[in-house]
């Protein structure tokens, strides 16, 4: 006798533990017949929810005041932090001109020592105040969101817990315990990750880049215009690696999900895993599983690699042509060469961030997948109400069972009761084997 089809004959599950750890007695669609449902001959077939993505609204579903006090100060603080970063390039563009004209009047003979000097200190004294300001910005913004992402799981964990203790014994015999328990301590930390730090870092790119190009336009519209040229590529670049990175990321979730589940599934069977000697044949059942969910995430990890390279190489191109271009206009005396660095700084340090940030965006997907997934079973409701009802003060009698057929939910060609009748009397106590 080997171990599959000792598996078969009793009764285990497909992940390899006892049927009876974690399948729960239910109603199942059966007629009085014993037959299984059907409609002009054939099974109906169940339909599978579709998980969709939750947005950061759903997520807030249990936020309160102080809640949505932290979101607003956190969006302020860092959309603030994020604006501030380009004005930078008003410093770095008035010691450029500085250094210009210095070296020109050292090399003219009509050098002042006092005046340069002056005016180095006097910029170094901004930068040493722009980094007081990021600072002071980045401490209150980052305690915002990670205060609010703590308390947001929080909420979505006890919900979560309670709805899966409210629901009806057949719920349990289609979901698996294990991608339960997984989903509650991997998936609550994606939304954890998702909601802290990683969206602060987005939405800061994203107010560098804008606050960078105005700062640009400022500086010199046709140096800007140029540099900017290939910017729809970008776009363009971004736009399918968040499409695609929707997709890939629900496959790499539900693969790992499967894995979890295996490896709940045998390790809580492990005396009868051990007992059959079938730890090799886990093993390999482990690994193929843990194949098909690398596969996806190495397929993954492919598109943002390709994604992040067409966007440093857009960038770069465009700082070749930004100086090329930059050089022209200060030789024919439009601009001065401390703007060309100042237009640089503002794009390039925006564009900068805003790559950076890219690979952020799958940790956002991430989250919001996980917390789609939960906040669907948190409002699946069971079909047997837990409360309200008539509640009798006493039981007296008896209770006769005549005819009954049962199977389970997610095996309903397989019957464990076949017409079984009998009579339960007070004060005696029956059990199923």
């Amino acid at each position: 006798m080997n171990w599959k089809s000792t598996k078969k004959r009793l009764g285990l599950s497909k992940f390899g533990g006892p049927q009876e750890e974690h399948v729960k007695i239910s109603i199942s669609p059966v007629q009085e017949n014993g037959k299984v449902k059907k409609q002009n001959g054939k099974s109906i077939p169940e339909k599978k929810s579709e998980i969709k993505l939750a947005s950061y609204r759903e997520m807030l579903r249990y936020a309160d005041f102080y809640d949505y006090l932290l979101l607003f100060f956190g969006l302020f603080f860092t959309v603030l932090s994020g604006a501030c970063v380009p004005f930078g390039a008003i410093i770095f563009r008035g010691i450029t001109d500085i250094l210009t004209t210095g070296q020109v009047a050292y090399a003219s003979g009509a050098f002042n020592y006092d005046e340069f000097s002056k005016g180095i200190i006097y910029y170094c004294f901004l930068y040493f105040l722009q980094g007081l300001n990021m600072f002071t910005l980045t401490v209150l913004s980052m305690g915002c969101f990670y205060t609010l992402s703590e308390r947001m799981c929080y909420q979505i964990k006890r919900h979560f817990l309670e709805s899966l203790l409210n629901q009806d014994q057949e719920w349990f015999d289609k979901n698996d315990v294990g991608a339960l328990t997984q989903l509650m301590s991997s998936g609550i930390e994606k939304i954890r990750q998702g909601t802290s730090d990683k969206i602060v870092i987005v939405i800061k790119a994203i107010a560098n880049l804008v606050s960078g190009i105005g700062l640009a336009f400022y500086f010199s519209v046709e140096l800007t215009l140029v540099m900017l040229v290939l910017s729809p590529f970008m776009v363009f670049s971004l736009h399918l690696c968040h499409k695609t990175l929707i997709s890939q990321t629900k496959k790499e979730s539900t693969a790992y999900s499967v894995c979890g589940s295996i490896a709940n599934e045998v390790l809580s069977s492990i005396k009868t895993v051990i007992s059959f000697n079938s730890q090799n044949f886990e093993t390999k059942r482990y690994s193929e599983s843990l194949k098909k969910a690398q596969k996806v995430g190495f397929r993954k990890a492919l598109i943002v690699s390709v994604c992040a390279a067409i966007h440093e190489a857009i960038e770069f191109f465009t700082i070749a042509i930004g100086f090329y271009y930059g050089g022209t206009l200060v030789f024919s005396k439009q601009i001065s060469p401390g703007t060309v660095f100042g237009v640089f700084w503002s794009v390039f340090v925006g564009a900068l961030r805003f790559g950076m940030a890219v690979p952020q965006f799958s940790t956002l997907i991430k989250a919001k997948v996980s917390a789609g997934e939960i906040l669907a079973m948190i409002d699946t409701k069971p079909k047997l109400q837990k409360t309200g009802g008539l509640t009798p003060k006493a039981i007296e009698g008896k209770v006769e069972f005549k005819n009954v057929h049962f199977c389970y939910p997610s095996r309903p060609t397989i019957k464990v009761l076949e017409d079984i009748s009998f009579q339960d009397r007070e004060n005696r106590q029956w059990s199923t084997f």
